[in-house]
Order: structure tokens, then sequence, then C-alpha cells
């Protein structure tokens, strides 16, 4: 790349500098759950369980961000691997809800996944 500079009296300068792009990521993390293991699980309402897993990927992880029902849950997780514990408070209702997962990379490639609750009654 060449920068020139003009001045008010037409003095010019000149410089050069080479820049070497590498190859740039354009895939997403892959989120990969840990527990429960095929992405749903049924509890009752005062039962909680450990959310686990991680961000599979080639470039840094950014930060994983968890969702409940649309809503932010724990945001600004910044490792691979997480773990969060969901209805530790018993405080879900009964009823189908759901948790996205999502991981975004050094990049800013996005990577999500779903995992389906529900919450029975005693």
């Amino acid at each position: 790349m060449t920068f020139r500079a003009v001045d008010s009296i037409y003095v010019s300068a000149e410089d050069s500098k080479q820049i070497k792009l590498g190859n740039k990521d354009i895939s997403a993390p892959k989120i990969v759950i840990t527990n429960p293991q095929n992405k749903q699980i049924a509890l009752f309402q005062d039962q909680y369980f450990n959310l686990r897993g991680y961000a599979d990927e080639t470039s840094k992880i950014k930060v994983i961000n968890i969702y409940l029902d649309g809503k932010a849950l724990k945001m600004g997780i910044e490792s691979r691997e997480f773990a969060i514990e969901i209805n530790s408070d018993h405080s879900l209702a009964i009823g189908t809800h759901e948790i996205k997962v999502e991981a975004v990379d050094l990049f800013f490639n996005k990577g999500s996944t779903i995992v389906s609750l529900e919450i029975m009654p005693r």
C-alpha cells in the first residue's frame, strides 16, 4: 500500500508499506452440549440441572451468551467451556422453555444451538 501526501506548495512525499492479509475464518463456532446430551431435558418444578458444554472452534472464542426464552440469562462468558445452573431458584413456570447458547468467535462469526427444557408439576 502506498501513501502520498502533498502540501500547500506542492511538495510531496510518499511511503509504501506491505500488508499481509491472512486467511479470515468465516465458519461459525459449533456449540457442543454435554449436559443434557440429547439437548432435551424434563424436570419437576422443584428440580434444577447444570447446563454444560463448550464451543468447538479453531479461532479464539470472544464470548458465549446464554438465553432463556429469548431473555439474557448469562452473558459474557469468555472461555470455551461453560456450566450454568438452570432453575436453581425453582422459579420457572410449568411448561416448555427454550435455552439458546450462542458463541461468537474472534472474527465475529456466530454459532448457536437450542436446548429444550420441560418443567413438569409434581
